[in-house]
């Protein structure tokens, strides 16, 4: 027969190796496991990067009688996790607790019940919550207090207009929550690395297709001689703090990126590897460095803009630019002549999709992706023996 140990024996034996770990960084000792231990209340460290909110909920809703947990960020590392107290009926064993969350570390409650909700709704740390699931006004201790639910109420808050694209300087600027903020800041921050990371570090950006799935970006290339006021009227159409103007020259070229909605490529005269410019305009989880950590990328619209046409870029690129053409399909090419020659969009909103005003057309005029030139090549072969051929394609994209 199986023997168990309580958790109060688990939690001195822990404690002994703890000790000898902070003494003997460099030789760390290995926790007892908690399989064989029995328990009511346990603790868990959910890693936020691999379960997001609501999985959390449900798993939870469905693996113990009662619990409580507050997202956070580690006060010296930043790791993001779910703090989390579940209660059980009757006392649980550690492999049931992890069989609800295997990449978490669990332990026995130590303290009291009251002792361990109040911990896992700390504020220096705080990102959301705290959360209340299963039948908490049942278990002595677990009742969210009124204080703990004005400050859920407060990150309700934060977090719904991080998601409007509010940065920590929009929150001091804001008269109500002025004062919160000026002292909240490293929370704020937390908060929107959290929503950053969970919206666009792990899901496509761009235009939501017919097909269901947010795939592609809007992509424009506007071109023309020197001043004629390109850049600034990209400016204007988008809106000067929606804008985030790369410094291609810089070793940091996103250094102060803060989640702007269009990317500008200023001045662009093929200043980046080929490959590195598809991946750029790519609507796949992108990673930017920046000085001292780094941020996803969050635009959904991009603008080349440039004083040489589309087809003068790369020039030395042997291979065909089918990957460069196709990321225009959902933007416009467009070429300014004169100051007063306005952008063919209407607002913001059109822009943001490429939708124009004028009646032209989306994309590279009289491009056709490469498996549709093959396509009638083959067909025009199989009819007369003549197709399109590349030294058509590449007049195609000259004139």
């Amino acid at each position: 027969m199986k023997s168990y140990i309580s958790a109060a024996t688990w939690n001195d034996a822990a404690d002994k190796i703890k000790a000898y770990n902070l003494k003997n960084p460099d030789h760390q000792k290995r926790l007892l496991p908690v399989d064989n231990v029995r328990a009511t209340a346990w603790m868990l460290t959910i890693p936020a990067s691999k379960h997001v909110l609501q999985e959390v909920k449900d798993v939870l809703e469905g693996g113990c009688y009662a619990a409580v947990f507050s997202e956070e960020a580690g006060g010296k590392t930043g790791y993001r996790h779910y703090q989390t107290l579940a209660v059980y009926k009757s006392r649980a064993t550690g492999t049931q607790v992890r069989g609800m969350f295997s990449d978490a570390h669990v332990e026995p409650a130590r303290k009291v019940i009251d002792a361990c909700r109040q911990y896992v709704s700390k504020e220096h740390t705080h990102i959301s919550g705290p959360y209340s699931i299963g039948h908490c006004d049942d278990v002595p201790g677990m009742e969210i207090t009124p204080q703990e639910e004005r400050r859920k109420d407060i990150y309700d808050y934060l977090n719904t207009r991080i998601e409007d694209g509010w940065h920590y300087l929009d929150f001091v600027r804001d008269p109500e929550y002025r004062a919160w903020a000026l002292t909240h800041k490293q929370q704020i921050l937390d908060l929107t690395e959290a929503y950053t990371e969970n919206t666009f570090g792990n899901s496509d950006r761009g235009l939501l297709l017919p097909d269901g799935v947010h795939r592609a970006l809007s992509v424009d290339y506007i071109w023309g001689p020197t001043e004629v006021h390109k850049t600034g009227q990209v400016l204007d159409i988008f809106g000067r703090r929606n804008v985030f103007k790369t410094k291609l020259a810089k070793h940091f070229p996103f250094d102060n990126y803060q989640g702007q909605k269009v990317l500008l490529l200023d001045d662009f005269r093929s200043d980046l590897k080929f490959n590195d410019l598809i991946t750029l305009l790519d609507a796949y989880p992108y990673d930017t460095d920046i000085k001292g950590s780094h941020a996803w990328a969050c635009w959904t619209k991009v603008v080349i803009r440039a004083n040489i046409s589309l087809s003068e870029q790369y020039p030395n690129l042997s291979e065909r630019k089918d990957p460069l053409l196709r990321r225009f399909e959902h933007g416009i090419v467009f070429e300014m002549t004169d100051p007063d020659m306005g952008l063919p969009y209407d607002s913001a909103e059109d822009a943001m999709i490429g939708k124009r005003n004028d009646g032209g057309a989306q994309g590279v005029p009289g491009f056709v992706p490469s498996w549709k030139r093959a396509a009638r090549v083959a067909c025009s072969t199989s009819m007369d023996g003549d197709g399109f051929t590349d030294d058509d394609f590449d007049r195609l994209i000259a004139g």
